[in-house]
């Protein structure tokens, strides 16, 4: 169980990738209490994680979709994203102004990527495991925004790109490691 743990919240925390949020964060949150803007976000992110964690089995069933071909989906989603973040790409311009916490919480920290990733790990490992190693994830993003201004100025701004470009290839692993698990499904369910 200590290991089923320990791989779903790195690949939830590395695909959440709070680093990323920093920096838009620290500006949209500027001049305001950062750890109730935090609170707020992780919040935000929490209710979006929980829900699909929770419901996207039945989410998938509504729409007759087999979980083998959610999973190769999830794991293209991923890898583009992983793309992106190495890449230094943002695919949508993303408002700099506006309700900044629902923005932080998702799409930044809970999107696509970790609502796919939920579900998965839900399938895979049962409910429990996956929601106690989601809530560490949840946690240890709220720590690294509630310190934005202090790891910004230890790490700097190339050390915080470098740090979310390292989790940018983390993510393609984890997105590789989806896509082939869902095709030998497929095919097993096909064949």
């Amino acid at each position: 169980m200590i290991g089923e743990f320990l791989k779903i919240f790195i690949s939830i925390f590395v695909i959440m990738d709070p680093f990323a949020s920093l920096p838009l964060f620290m500006i949209l949150t500027k001049g305001k209490n950062v750890k109730k803007s935090a609170l707020y976000a992780i919040g935000v992110a929490s209710l979006v994680l929980f829900t699909f964690l929770f419901l996207g089995e039945y989410i998938f069933t509504i729409f007759g979709v087999k979980f083998y071909s959610f999973k190769v989906a999830g794991g293209v989603l991923l890898f583009i994203l992983s793309a992106e973040t190495i890449l230094g790409i943002e695919p949508v311009k993303r408002k700099k102004h506006g309700p900044e916490l629902v923005l932080i919480g998702t799409p930044m920290l809970t999107g696509p990527g970790v609502m796919a990733t939920t579900v998965i790990f839900s399938q895979e490992t049962g409910y429990l495991v996956t929601s106690l190693a989601s809530l560490a994830a949840l946690f240890l993003s709220f720590l690294i925004l509630v310190l934005s201004k202090e790891i910004a100025r230890l790490l700097g701004e190339t050390g915080v790109e470098i740090a979310s470009r390292v989790i940018g290839v983390l993510l393609g692993a984890i997105a590789i490691e989806f896509i082939a698990s869902g095709i030998k499904e497929a095919i097993v369910a096909l064949g």
